[in-house]
């Protein structure tokens, strides 16, 4: 198995998988739930993995990356073109995990900065608001 680049389509409990060799092909298509993600993707070798940023996208990330892999969040407006179909249809999540990483590869290749932040746990927690006075950030 010889993946270069991994897209997943993040969802509430079931997860797209799709990899891709070095010429755009797809070599691996998995689909997994929430408590077999983390395992599922510790059997991939280290590759670029391409997700949509979400609510959950940058916790995924965060994941990811402690597993050596090398991780972008693209913008919804860049994965948006890839769509075919409906969005529960399996067919889009196919088409979409398999596109997502497109965009991903040749931003990274050109240098593009269409890709969210990272973003640090410690970030999240020092923006959080105080329940006892709403008006302090904590």
């Amino acid at each position: 198995m010889n993946i270069i680049y991994l897209g997943i389509d993040l969802a509430k409990n079931v997860f797209q998988l799709c990899g891709l060799n070095q010429a755009g092909k797809p070599v691996y298509k998995k689909r997994t739930d929430r408590k077999t993600l983390l395992q599922t993707v510790v059997n991939i070798p280290a590759c670029l993995i391409g997700v949509e940023a979400s609510t959950g996208a940058f916790y995924w990330q965060r994941e990811f990356e402690k597993l050596g892999h090398k991780v972008k969040v693209i913008s919804p407006q860049y994965v948006k073109p890839f769509v075919h179909g409906q969005k529960n249809d399996n067919s889009y999540r196919t088409d979409a995990t398999h596109d997502e990483v497109c965009p991903a590869k040749n931003s990274v290749a050109a240098g593009h900065s269409s890709f969210g932040p990272c973003k640090a746990a410690y970030c999240k927690s020092s923006h959080s608001h105080s329940l006892s006075d709403p008006g302090v950030i904590t």
